[in-house]
């Protein structure tokens, strides 16, 4: 059974470097079988972040199966049960996401104003 997420939690669950396991490996890899985003199926992709930083802000991920695995073999686990674990753990902390817009020319205005409040700017 799948999970439906957003563009933006997802980019948060990418950038999270707590929830990825500690590996000599170069680096994770991320392979969704079937990665639904609104009605552009990425088959087999590369769940990378310029993929997902490249979705309209708002869209719906359906992530219905997928990998995660390091480059030597010492870690492997299925995709939408890591999401969902990691989706559990967002829950038990004291803190929101929150989706803002704003006028492009207020952009850096708005990005400097959550950062001096203690926010986290990720998308």
């Amino acid at each position: 059974m799948g999970v439906l997420t957003t563009k933006e939690e997802i980019i948060d669950f990418y950038l999270d470097e707590t929830f990825w396991p500690d590996t000599e490996a170069s680096h994770i890899c991320v392979e969704g079988d079937e990665i639904l985003c609104g009605h552009q199926l990425s088959d087999a992709c590369e769940f990378d972040l310029d993929f997902l930083r490249g979705l309209p802000a708002g869209s719906k991920i359906k992530i219905n199966d997928g990998t995660v695995w390091d480059e030597i073999g010492d870690f492997s686990t299925d995709l939408v049960e890591h999401f969902k674990r990691w989706r559990r753990k967002q829950a038990q902390k004291d803190e929101v996401a929150i989706l803002v817009k704003c006028d492009k020319s207020r952009e850096e205005a708005v990005r400097a104003a959550i950062e001096s409040a203690g926010g986290k700017v990720t998308v």
